[in-house]
């Protein structure tokens, strides 16, 4: 269908930039840390085209609505474009966030705004389009619904990063970090990515386990093992604490996500070899 290409060719495109970017990182060097550093286009065009090809295959299990071509459109384009500013300020060797310091400079970061809203709304509108019905097994309808939430829910962080960033800036305070030590970043990039990892334990699941039930219990307990990442990722950054930088209730946090995550592993392995395949997931 005509209305998949964009998602491919914008994917593709975006995946080719970031693995390009890594290997210039590998040959060039110039350190992972910094504004300006190889690691922001190679990381930007990786997750980024990761998101796009999910994103493409979330439309083709909903409901169609005469507005997906416009989606299709805004979303994938969108997000190459953003994603080719934050490079073309890598090559000049200037930070692509929070800088307007040149008239340039200030129109490319207000292009980035825009075309991220473009891309959220749409974001937003597959999220709650797929709480109300995906194409797919109950495991995987409900794979998908987590993983959406969670993309929104990064979505909403990014903006948040972006009015906190701006007050900073305007208090003379650097942009990147919170308090003392926290990672504004952090939360925004915790779960961004939880559509294709849910997904993913869902489809390795159904390798080897045909009871549906069963499966179900496996992707709520990796949900709620993913709501406890980002949980943990929210409480680092706003006490002002590095990623790593642990105290004993978000040693707590971590325990029980790793509980979560082996339960759904551990959880996943039966016997049964009965399977049904519903079409719709209500």
């Amino acid at each position: 269908m005509l209305i998949e290409r964009p998602w491919k060719i914008a994917g593709g495109i975006l995946l080719g930039s970031g693995i390009l970017h890594g290997l210039l990182l590998l040959i060039l060097g110039g350190g992972w840390d910094g504004p300006v550093s190889w690691r922001k286009p190679m990381l930007f065009g990786i997750s980024t085209g990761l998101t796009v090809f999910s994103l493409g295959w979330v439309q083709s299990k909903l409901s169609w609505k005469g507005r997906d071509r416009l989606w299709a459109a805004i979303i994938p384009w969108g997000l190459m474009v953003e994603v080719g500013i934050v490079t073309l300020q890598t090559w000049r060797g200037v930070p692509s966030h929070f800088n307007r310091g040149t008239p340039m400079d200030a129109s490319l970061h207000v292009a980035m705004d825009l075309l991220i809203a473009g891309a959220s709304m749409g974001i937003l509108d597959f999220t709650f389009r797929s709480l109300r019905g995906v194409r797919a097994e109950p495991a995987m309808a409900r794979a998908i619904q987590g993983g959406m939430v969670f993309l929104s829910l990064s979505v909403v962080m990014g903006f948040v990063i972006l009015v906190l960033g701006e007050i900073q800036v305007a208090q003379g305070l650097t942009p990147e970090t919170f308090g003392k030590r926290g990672v504004l970043k952090f939360p925004h990039g915790m779960t961004i990515h939880a559509i294709q990892w849910l997904p993913f334990l869902e489809w390795r699941m159904r390798q080897h386990c045909k009871k549906i039930s069963q499966r179900l219990r496996s992707i709520h307990l990796a949900i709620l093992g993913t709501g406890l990442l980002q949980i943990y990722s929210l409480v680092q950054t706003f006490s002002g604490r590095t990623r790593m930088e642990r105290q004993v209730e978000t040693f707590v946090v971590l325990a029980c996500c790793t509980v979560c995550f082996g339960g759904a592993i551990l959880t996943s392995y039966c016997r049964s070899k009965s399977l049904r395949q519903p079409l719709r997931s209500r």
